[in-house]
């Protein structure tokens, strides 16, 4: 009797678990990707933050935290301080294929402490990897409207 209790508990205990494994999948897929943060290279590039980077690169990176949409230095990040907006505003993207994207209330949310140096193309990058949409930047026929905060617009043609 005693037996037959402890292998009826077993059978129990392993239901439960592959129930709770099932449902907990499913909620990640209905969820989507766990967010993920970010480096900012200094030439141009982004890459998750599971990579190490080496100690001369950490030197010159930036690091974009998903969870509080800010930018820190790498190598001293500051979790308190003033965090300014970015210098762009707003950035439209233009393409053909893809359609007409505008990332400017993105921006909006963005702080960064200090404010780095950053292209265009890469906060395009940022945008696409943080919000998992694909934005095809560097194709022919693709055009990147950036305006920063003193009002001057430029505009990049790709071609």
């Amino acid at each position: 009797m005693y037996l037959a209790f402890i292998a009826f508990v077993y059978r129990t205990m392993r239901a439960l678990a592959a129930a709770s494994a099932r449902c907990l999948s499913a909620i990640r897929r209905a969820l989507g990707p766990e967010p993920q943060n970010y480096w900012l290279l200094e030439d141009g590039r982004v890459i998750p933050s599971h990579i190490v980077l080496p100690t001369e690169v950490m030197n010159s990176a930036f690091f974009y935290e998903s969870a509080t949409a800010r930018i820190t230095a790498a190598h001293t990040p500051l979790q308190a301080g003033r965090f300014r907006p970015l210098t762009y505003v707003g950035i439209q993207i233009h393409d053909a294929i893809v359609g007409n994207t505008d990332i400017s209330d993105w921006l909006g949310e963005v702080r960064a402490n200090p404010i780095p140096e950053i292209t265009p193309q890469q906060i395009v990058t940022l945008w696409s990897h943080v919000h998992n949409q694909y934005v095809p930047p560097f194709r022919r026929g693709t055009t990147i409207r950036a305006t920063n905060s003193m009002g001057e617009e430029t505009t990049l043609i790709f071609e």
